[in-house]
This record gives C-alpha cells, structure tokens and sequence, in this order.
C-alpha cells in the first residue's frame, strides 16, 4: 500500500488543468512526464520558457526579470514544485561576482567594500565581511549555485596567473529569503537542455549571511 500510495503522490498533477502552465510546467521538455500527459504550452508558457533560455544559455536576463513576479507567486502557491520550487536538499547557495580592478567593484559596491584597497603583495588576499544586504545590480535578477565545486572552480580560474579577477563570493540561505527565490536546482536549467546547471535565481534584494572577497596577488 505503501508503495501505490508514494506512486500516486508522485504522478499527481502540478496544478490543476486551469492553471497559468496547466498541468504541469513546461511539460514539452521534461523527460519526468509521460508522453500522455503531457500538454501543449500555454502562450505565456512559452514566453517564459524562452526567457529562461536566454538568461540560463546567454546570460540575458532582462526578460526573465519581467516574469519573474509572476513565478514567484507560483512559489508561493506550492504550484508547480518540481520545477519552481527553490527549497531542496540543500538550503545555503553561493553567488559569484567578480570584477577587473578594485576600483570598478568599489564603484559597484562601494559602502560593502569600504576599507578595501589594491594587493601589491605576492600573497593572495581575502577578507571576510559581515552579513547583510546584497541590493540588486544592473538587474534585479541574480543566479545562485548550491554546488560547491563549481565556486571553487571559478576561485581557482579567476584568480591565478592567466585570468585575474577580484572576486566577491556570498553565502546565504534560501529559507532566510522566502519570496525572493525561484526554480529547483538542476531542474530549471533542464527544461533548456542545459541540466549540470545547479542553480536557483535571486529576484530583488537577497540577505547574506557570509561574504568573502578574494584579491590576487598583484592585483589593483
């Protein structure tokens, strides 16, 4: 019984068949619902999709930020989890931003990193800063990544002898901003086909808990 029960749960529809997506968000791309139930996309379904698309493939995020109070509503509704909803197996995801120079990343954000200045030294500087606000910049959305493996894999390649990069790495909690997150890691990216993508998107101001910004040697 227990199993038939777990079965049904699973199978159960999204939403209900009047709902924004119908059934099942973005149902045309996933290879989790049967060829059966599946459902053509409803018009604002496919403009969403492509939004997705364009921020996830080119990093163009400015249409996604338009529907982006639209799919957090959805969030809010327990509507379309699966795909939608941010919270998983982990709670704490990671925000990169890296910059040229120190001066065009205090322009950035100048009151967070007041007291920064250039690294003449042949040591590699971090400095750790307190929690707080990050606001939005240059676009009220911002991706979020629960997988450690690939920040440590932009420190590395940002910061060595061949790319040089001052980079500032946030932690915060999802649960910590309810009503700011959207899209299930590893999931939403599916959807276009690009599925090692393990983020989830930031939409307005986000509060962190961590900040670290990592200057390389040599770096002003």
């Amino acid at each position: 019984m227990t199993l038939l029960i777990t079965k049904l749960l699973f199978e159960e529809p999204e939403a209900g068949p009047d709902a924004i997506f119908g059934k099942y968000a973005f149902d045309s791309k996933r290879k989790d619902i049967k060829k059966q139930d599946k459902e053509p996309n409803t018009e604002i379904e496919n403009e969403i999709e492509k939004s997705i698309s364009k921020y996830v493939g080119w990093n163009s995020p400015g249409e996604l930020s338009n529907f982006a109070p639209i799919l957090l509503k959805l969030v809010k509704q327990g509507l379309y989890k699966p795909i939608l909803d941010p919270l998983g197996k982990q709670d704490i995801v990671f925000r990169v931003i890296h910059f040229d120079s120190v001066a065009s990343a205090k322009e950035a954000f100048p009151q967070m990193l007041r007291g920064i200045v250039g690294n003449k030294t042949g040591e590699q500087k971090i400095y750790r800063l307190e929690s707080g606000i990050l606001k939005p910049y240059e676009t009220n959305i911002s991706g979020w990544t629960t997988d450690k493996n690939e920040i440590l894999s932009q420190v590395s390649s940002k910061t060595n002898s061949d790319g040089k990069s001052l980079l500032m790495i946030f932690q915060a909690r999802i649960s910590h901003n309810i009503g700011k997150f959207f899209g299930k890691p590893g999931k939403l990216g599916a959807i276009v086909e690009s599925e090692h993508e393990m983020e989830t998107i930031g939409y307005g101001p986000i509060q962190y808990e961590k900040l670290e910004v990592i200057i390389p040697r040599y770096f002003i």
